[in-house]
């Protein structure tokens, strides 16, 4: 199909088959080919379109389609996992109880509104299309799906009737509302293990009648989920709610501990091939190239022909007896690696792509496929009567002879050996008809074999060296690409040429620089031209659509690939907004009139709006458009109005605000659309109830002329206005000042809020100094670190935030877009009242201890606390310990070790009992068996998981206090920090020292210990600043110096162990790239105070402890960066390199696209 290699069918139905299959790169996907009745293409066309539109991490992505292929295909991602209806019903499974079904419920409700917000009804979700696996929950099959359209009334409904909304039933078309009532059969299903109604009787199988469905059985299905599951099951679809409502019913009912289910896992054909390869013996490992080599007939194009072979063929190959061959045929057989009916051995061609070393091993043979298939039939026929006419001719013996002794010749079978020798007999016969002649072939004989002896070693060198210099040419020319990736200015240019390199060459260099590039926020910058109000720029609520004004008009930009989509729309206006689902455009034009825009014709609707010079706001549901009343300026005073226009027509609604005196300058609506807030040239800023027409409270005055700059916090609890110089948040229900205003020594031309509201944006600008961009967190009214840009000539004078950290600014000629996704907290862990000084994770269930006496414990994907806070301390809690499994939390206040139920708060056991004084460090072993205290004698003491002490302490070779402790990975090593300055390591099962201590620092102390995940490695710190990387595997430790800190308190290894976290004074978490000892981006601050604590999740969370006051966690999310940093350096770039301009920079290197190499 196209460039996609069918492996196996997965799936099929009334609407076609689906199919796993594998790209020309190796990719996994699923490719469905539908059954399309004669001229549906067209409308498949769109409704593929509108579904590629749909980007959630709950719904399978569609890739690439072609409708016009025989037969068709459309391509979307291959979703690993098992269906709803397979956990449910089969052998091992069974209804979802607890937190799996509140997830699940919350999951496919979030899917089902991102595909209704692009516009689409899936009108078959079915526990059939439901995929659960290891990356979490995912809606597939769209093949059903429509699009919501005007005048769309077919009554053609193909889903399943089990889970058919009544209307549907009775031949009214799908809408959302049957997506809802699907919803719930689905979420019922799931709770009680059978379908919502059972099937008519008087009908096929499977199919329910016309009539009104029956009351449902809800029974099984827990409150309060029950209430919000009948209330979608409502007969009438007006009275369902719509899947926004449901997540938002769901959200604010008590669903705090709902989790993901587990299935287990569903490994792709390269990642089971690799599996089996790994398991095989030592014999079987090497013979299976030759095995599979074997049945690739020739290559054609960037693919490979298979063939089936005989498996007698395969007799000899590698001189193993049948038996074990036959135990190796066995176990790809039934792994699905290949065929094997006992007489036929077939490959599938898709195994070829999927598994990277069996693509390796094939074009290494590629130039000598045809010579072997030359030499096996050859064998064959002479195998059947051994005729001497069928053996080999001297010519062609000597061709044979020679590729079958080259290194990349499979190994020959015993059919092909006894023909190659049964040849050179025969030609030996015909050499011996006289003595010269034998002696002649005698000496010739054996000065071939010499030859064929030095051939064979030169040819071996000769191939060592070209790869040798192959090698040499392809890092230097990744080394130049990457010297013109730091060079550059442009983002884009940086991350292909970066991700390029790395794909030639994947050294630590390579990689240091994809990792970097992965957390850098600069994303594009994109040239207007000499457009007068470039700086305009607007955003849709996904972030995909994004409107600047340009020099020919207002472009509108696919911002994922970074181009503009479509031609201009003829219009330069002064200030331009977008609703949220991108269908609207307004735009205000020097002559103070407001035109809308469907921004899928490019055409005008509605009436012209007669407008104030400033003022132009968009509703968020996209119903109203917020303008100015007046046709002046407005500086010699007299009142000034704020009108409301419908945004399909352009015409007045309602009746206009009034308040103001002077000019509008700002208008900003809330998340809501129910409240709107003004700033005009009166000093004021005023509060509007939209719906009531009427203004909130007194007007809240500032003190210098207010500038064009204000938001409203989605949350709708607080707004932000500039006051020339100043940026004040205000409480909106008070209607008070939230603290002081924060002052800059330039003037505030924009503020924005993250869809999130925990984080807001502002710009600055300074005639002579240029403009900052800078970031702050919105509870405490703090920069999150230096500016992201400060620099003479920087003309930002907008800002507006998309989905997904997307942030998009406008100045001079320039827009810029910017990731913020790894450079603001993903969440913030609140629930502490003082400083926070240790954190653990395990898994995403991160614990913490703070000075106001307390543990906690979140789920830090989420933020959600995941049990009540841990009590009862008598001081500070200095250390806490999660083991493995998250059910024992171990904390000491520096006086008890006591253990904790995470889940509960309530005490496990007595408090562990020790000498008096203070104990400093607690931690589990990995396995989770032991646990390990730093006690006041100077001793490390040990204690099974029940508390009882576990053989003798550790002590003897610390002369102060202790301060840290960690295990290795293995379990086997304890290292243990000291007042001293010393680090020592301890073998856990003999109770002694491990070598001799490390005394890299001196006499400071020694603040904290870590072992990386592989265990040959300990970072250790010190309260001098000096953090130090030891290298374990060495004879001798060797340290190397990592970071300039003024205190070090805390460092963690990531999960691969690339990467070191590092957290002290001042206030900052540093990132250093472990393999180079380099800083990777810019370091992480929420703080201007200390770091006590950092943390790493197994898959990347980052979180921050600190010496602030009021005790909040930040947590960044760097899974996307460290898990897979080349993919997300790709995606950040929007396109790959072409083919013509990685041969222009890259010559003589096979283009490798980035979906090969990411």
């Amino acid at each position: 199909m196209g460039r996609y290699l069918l492996y196996r069918r997965v799936g099929a139905g009334g609407q076609g088959e689906v199919w796993e299959a594998y790209s020309d790169g190796g990719a996994r996907v699923a490719v469905k080919l539908p059954r399309l009745a004669e001229g549906a293409a067209a409308r498949w066309r769109k409704e593929i379109a509108a579904v590629q539109r749909v980007d959630h991490f709950c719904v399978a992505k569609v890739l690439d389609y072609d409708l016009d292929a025989d037969p068709p295909y459309i391509v979307s991602e291959f979703v690993a996992g098992w269906t709803l209806h397979a956990l449910v019903r089969g052998r091992d499974g069974g209804p979802f109880e607890g937190g799996s079904l509140r997830w699940l419920a919350i999951n496919v409700a979030t899917a089902l509104a991102a595909v209704h917000r692009a516009g689409v009804v899936h009108r078959d979700l079915k526990p059939e299309n439901i995929i659960i696996g290891d990356q979490g929950l995912k809606v597939v099959d769209f093949g059903t799906a429509r699009l919501l359209e005007p005048g769309h009334t077919t009554t053609q409904n193909p889903g399943t009737p089990l889970y058919m909304a009544p209307e549907v039933l009775r031949g009214r078309p799908a809408t959302p509302a049957a997506d809802v009532y699907a919803w719930a059969a689905v979420v019922a299903f799931a709770a009680t293990g059978r379908h919502l109604l059972d099937p008519d009787p008087t009908h096929p199988e499977g199919e329910r009648g016309e009539a009104a469905a029956p009351e449902a059985d809800l029974d099984g299905v827990p409150e309060p989920l029950r209430g919000v599951v009948a209330r979608a099951l409502a007969e009438d679809p007006e009275e369902r709610p719509d899947a926004l409502e449901l997540i938002h019913l769901l959200l604010t009912t008590d669903l705090a501990d709902a989790r993901p289910a587990t299935p287990g896992e569903s490994p792709s054909l390269g990642e089971t091939a690799q599996r089996v390869y790994d398991d095989l013996p030592p014999d079987l490992r090497a013979l299976l190239p030759s095995v599979l080599i074997r049945m690739v007939a020739r290559r054609s194009g960037d693919y490979y022909d298979v063939q089936p072979i005989d498996r007698r063929e395969l007799d000899g190959v590698g001189g193993l007896p049948p038996g074990r061959l036959d135990d190796l045929l066995a176990r790809l057989s039934t792994e699905g690696l290949l065929t094997w009916n006992g007489t036929t051995v077939e490959l599938p061609e898709a195994l070829i792509h999927a598994w990277l070393p069996l693509r390796h091993w094939v074009d290494e043979s590629a130039p000598g496929l045809a010579t072997f298939h030359e030499l096996r039939d050859a064998a064959n026929r002479w195998s059947e009567d051994e005729s001497p006419e069928h053996l080999a001719a001297e010519g062609t013996l000597a061709r044979l002879t020679a590729w079958a002794g080259s290194p990349d010749a499979p190994g020959l079978s015993d059919a092909e050996r006894r023909f190659l020798e049964a040849s050179g007999r025969r030609g030996r016969r015909v050499r011996r008809r006289t003595r010269a002649t034998v002696t002649a072939v005698a000496v010739l004989l054996v000065a071939t074999a010499v030859a064929f002896f030095l051939r064979d070693v030169a040819g071996r060198q000769a191939d060592v060296q070209s790869a040798r210099a192959e090698q040499q040419r392809k890092a230097s020319t990744a080394r130049r690409l990457l010297n013109e990736s730091a060079e550059t200015a442009d983002p884009v240019l940086a991350r292909q040429l970066a991700a390029a390199a790395y794909r030639i060459s994947p050294t630590a260099d390579a990689a240091l620089a994809v990792r970097k590039l992965a957390l850098r926020p600069a994303l594009a910058v994109l040239p207007m031209g000499r457009a007068v109000h470039a700086h305009q720029v607007a955003l849709s609520g996904d972030g995909r659509l994004m409107a600047t004004v340009a020099h020919d008009g207002v472009r509108l930009w696919d911002v994922p690939i970074r181009t503009p989509s479509g031609g201009p729309i003829p219009v330069l206006p002064d200030e331009i907004a977008l609703t949220p689902d991108g269908r609207t455009l307004a735009t205000r034009t020097s002559d103070n009139t407001v035109r809308l825009w469907d921004t899928r014709t490019r055409r005008t609707k509605g009436v012209p709006i007669t407008a104030g010079p400033w003022a132009l706001a968009l509703s968020p549901d996209g119903k109203l458009v917020a303008t100015a009343g007046g046709d002046n300026l407005g500086f010699a005073g007299g009142e000034q109005t704020i009108k409301l226009s419908s945004a399909e027509t352009g015409e007045p609604v309602g009746e206009p605000l009034t308040g103001h005196v002077g000019g509008i300058l700002a208008l900003a609506f809330s998340a809501d659309g129910r409240t709107l807030v003004s700033s005009g040239w009166d000093r004021s800023v005023r509060l509007w109830d939209v719906p009531g027409r009427s203004q909130i409270g007194a007007p809240l005055i500032g003190r210098t002329v207010l500038r064009k700059a204000i938001a409203i916090n989605p949350d709708g609890r607080t707004f932000a206005a500039s006051d020339n110089h100043e940026l004040q948040l205000w409480d909106i229900s008070q209607q008070k000042p939230l603290g002081p205003p924060i002052k800059f020594g330039e003037v505030v031309n924009a503020v924005a809020f993250s869809p999130d509201g925990a984080t807001f944006a502002i710009v600055t600008k300074d005639v002579k100094d240029g403009a900052d961009l800078s970031l702050w967190d919105t509870d405490t009214r703090t920069s999150l670190g230096k500016p992201l840009v400060s620099q003479p000539g920087y003309d930002e004078e907008n800002a507006v935030f998309g989905s997904g950290g997307l942030l998009a600014t406008g100045g001079g000629q320039t827009v810029r877009l910017w990731d913020l996704s790894a450079t603001t907290p993903a969440t913030r862990l609140r629930g502490h009242t003082d400083q926070v000084v240790t954190l653990d994770f395990s898994g995403h269930l991160m614990a913490g201890g703070s000075a106001d006496g307390t543990a906690r414990d979140w789920d830090a994907a989420t933020g959600r606390p995941a049990g009540p806070p841990v009590t009862g301390h008598t001081g500070q809690v200095d250390a806490v310990s999660l083991n493995p499994a998250g059910t024992l939390l171990a904390t000491t206040d520096a006086t008890l070790v006591r253990l904790w139920n995470p889940r509960t708060g309530q005490p496990v056991g007595e408090p562990l009992p020790a000498p008096e004084g203070r104990r400093t460090a607690v931690t589990f072993s990995p396995d989770g068996r032991l646990l390990a205290t730093a006690d006041p004698d100077r001793k490390i003491r040990l204690w099974d998981a029940t508390g009882r002490p576990s053989g003798e302490p550790l002590s003897g070779e610390h002369t102060r206090d202790l301060t840290d402790l960690a295990f290795s990975p293995d379990g086997k090593l304890l290292a243990s920090g000291s007042e001293d300055g010393s680090v020592v390591l301890w073998d856990v099962a003999t109770r002694r020292r491990h070598g001799f201590p490390l005394l890299g620092h001196a006499a400071a102390m020694v603040s904290t210990v870590r072992f990386s995940p592989d265990g040959r490695t300990l970072a250790t710190a010190d309260s001098a600043g000096r953090t130090l990387l030891w290298d374990l595997t060495a004879g001798t430790p060797k340290a190397r110096d990592v970071g300039d800190f003024f205190r070090v308190y805390s460092v963690a290894f990531s999960e691969d162990g690339k990467v070191l976290a590092v957290g002290g004074l001042p206030g900052r978490v540093e990132l250093f790239d472990v393999a180079t000892t380099d800083p990777i981006g810019e370091p992480r601050s929420e703080f201007e105070d200390g770091t006590f604590a950092v943390a790493f999740s197994p898959d990347g969370l980052l979180a921050q402890g600190n010496m602030s006051w009021n005790g909040t966690i930040p947590v960044w999310d760097l899974r996307a960066a460290f898990g897979d940093p080349v993919g997300r350096v790709c995606r950040q770039a929007g396109r790959d390199l072409t083919r013509a301009e990685w041969t222009s920079r890259a010559p003589g290197v096979q283009y490798v696209p980035c979906r090969q190499g990411a």
